[in-house]
């Protein structure tokens, strides 16, 4: 029987050595095809977009620009507001466990969250399901905030809505801020639910 000569042998090992190391750094799910170049900005979010609180295990990848702006908003919010228990929303989506992509809590679908549930307990659930809250804290009463956006100005956080959720009493507010107010005195609020008291 012919035997293979030993270059032979040797390119066929190098080849398939370096088919599997190619394989083997593929992230899991990686179906790309080729060598194509990939920009590393277009990554800062891998995983597959998902509303509100992400499956368990579920993480998104952030670019070292992400992070380190999400580490500035922490930062900034922590020095602002001195009553918290938590940046809930924040903090998990500097851990990579919150869809930065997914819309957050806004007043339209706040609305349609309280018409669809007819208690308390529903809703304050399905408003989690959507995001978590930006801001948790506690004055005596639990409350909860979210936020549907936040704005940059002269290094101060503004936050023009929020959507207050008192845990201890049953309350839903909505309210508005201008840039000069404080976080305790809004421009306008509206009540968007109570519980009835009977």
């Amino acid at each position: 029987m012919k035997t293979k000569p030993v270059s032979f042998v040797l390119a066929l090992v190098f080849t398939l050595s370096f088919a599997f190391s190619a394989c083997a750094e593929r992230e899991p799910g990686d179906t790309t095809a080729g060598d194509a170049p990939t920009d590393a900005s277009s990554l800062a979010l891998t995983a597959e977009p998902s509303p509100g609180t992400d499956p368990v295990g579920t993480t998104f990848t952030l670019s070292g620009e992400k992070k380190e702006e999400l580490e500035e908003i922490l930062k900034q919010l922590k020095n602002q507001f001195k009553n918290a228990w938590a940046f809930w929303y924040w903090s998990e989506a500097l851990e990579g466990k919150v869809d930065l992509n997914a819309p957050k809590l806004d007043l339209e679908t706040a609305l349609t969250v309280i018409e669809e549930n007819d208690d308390f307990k529903s809703i304050e659930e399905a408003f989690r399901k959507i995001q978590l809250p930006d801001y948790t804290y506690d004055l005596g009463l639990e409350y909860e905030e979210f936020w549907p956006k936040i704005v940059w100005e002269e290094g101060n956080i503004y936050i023009p809505e929020v959507i207050k959720v008192n845990i201890s009493s049953g309350y839903i507010e909505y309210r508005t801020y201008q840039p000069g107010d404080d976080h305790r005195t809004p421009s306008s609020s509206r009540v968007l639910y109570q519980v009835s008291r009977q």
